[in-house]
């Protein structure tokens, strides 16, 4: 794997999860950055419960998955 190759994919999915995040504030929807300071100030359980099921979706599968899907892009172009 070529610096070139690592440094791209790196900015890529910085990008997207930059987008992401703007979009998640869009919809009212938490990030991981809150959710991690929710888990601080409030505990695990409570960081879930008090959540929607639509903010944890987002968090546990959508956001992974769109990340995921950026790097193995950027990837294969280079492949």
């Amino acid at each position: 794997m070529e610096i070139k190759e690592v440094i791209v994919t790196g900015y890529s999915v910085l990008l997207v999860a930059i987008v992401l995040n703007m979009l998640t504030n869009f919809f009212g929807l938490v990030t991981w950055f809150l959710f991690v300071e929710q888990i601080g100030s409030e505990g695990l359980r409570n960081a879930f419960v008090n959540n929607s099921i639509a903010s944890i979706g987002f968090l546990f599968f959508v956001y992974p998955f769109l990340l995921g899907l950026t790097a193995k892009t950027v990837i294969k172009k280079f492949g």
